[in-house]
């Protein structure tokens, strides 16, 4: 971590100190590796804190207020940290600290990694999605069209074959087995969003969604850049204590596997162009 300038961050300073939650002698230090929000730990006397900093999202169209009181809602749940501020224009938002090594920087092996992170899904799977909650229905294909539109994509032929291939296995895949293939999704569980006991908090639920459970699996093999080793240890972990058969579970995930290195890659070519333009 490191001091920031504090004039950058003046106005972050002054809602904190206007706010009556946090004190004058506040200090915020930056936490290196955020891949598109900026965070910090900000210290408050002997309390500490977790504040993000919110790059624009035109890609996410996240609702921040609805976000923060569901965020609430999981803390109650043990499954995300307590947020206790949420700025007046959403800009940032202040979490309780929680202590902890993630999966990522824990010293354990592998394996013990990738069964964990399997726990992880199958427990955020697991969950209902209660009015409280609320979490909306991921419609993909139309998430890839607004990718295309931002990034200003123009696609040949052979692309737009294969997105319309694309869209039959996800409508398909989503309507399958009476519907139980769709749960609430993380959809970006990294090592690193994990925390081990005993806490056991996951963070980052921004893109999360009421989706497929096999691209939630794929998603999270894919941002992990997991080996095969490593994708069959959480495969096989993630079966017996879902009690889904092996072979179904490895044909779901192979089947979304192009459509999330597909998401991702327009996630990207979308991010960019927007930081172009900013």
């Amino acid at each position: 971590m490191q001091e920031v300038d504090i004039k950058v961050l003046q106005p972050i300073y002054a809602e904190l100190h206007a706010s009556g939650v946090f004190s004058s002698n506040c200090q915020l230090v930056e936490i290196i590796g955020g891949a598109v929000n900026k965070s910090y730990q900000l210290i408050d006397n002997q309390r500490r804190y977790f504040v993000k900093i919110f790059s624009p999202d035109e890609l996410g169209g996240i609702d921040r207020r609805q976000q923060f009181l569901r965020q609430k809602e999981l803390a109650k749940l043990g499954l995300a940290p307590q947020p206790c501020y949420l700025s007046n224009k959403h800009q940032f938002q202040v979490d309780d600290w929680v202590e902890g090594q993630s999966l990522l920087d824990e010293q354990v092996d592998v394996a013990h990694k990738y069964r964990q992170l399997a726990r992880s899904l199958l427990r955020i799977h697991k969950l209902g999605n209660t009015p409280i909650l609320n979490f909306l229905p991921l419609d993909l294909p139309q998430k890839w069209q607004e990718y295309i539109a931002i990034a200003k994509l123009k696609l040949s032929a052979a692309e737009q074959l294969n997105i319309s291939q694309w869209t039959d296995i996800w409508y398909s895949a989503d309507n399958a087995n009476h519907g139980s293939n769709s749960c609430v999704c993380h959809n970006d569980l990294s090592l690193q969003h994990v925390l081990l006991s005993p806490s056991e908090v996951i963070f980052d639920w921004e893109y999360a969604a009421f989706s497929n459970r096999y691209f939630d699996i794929a998603s999270s093999l894919l941002v992990n850049t997991a080996s095969i080793e490593c994708e069959q240890i959480l495969l096989l972990e993630y079966a017996n204590l879902s009690d889904l058969p092996l072979a179904r579970v490895i044909s779901q995930v192979g089947l979304m596997k192009p459509l999330v290195e597909f998401t991702n890659k327009l996630w990207f070519m979308a991010a960019d162009k927007q930081a172009s333009l900013n």
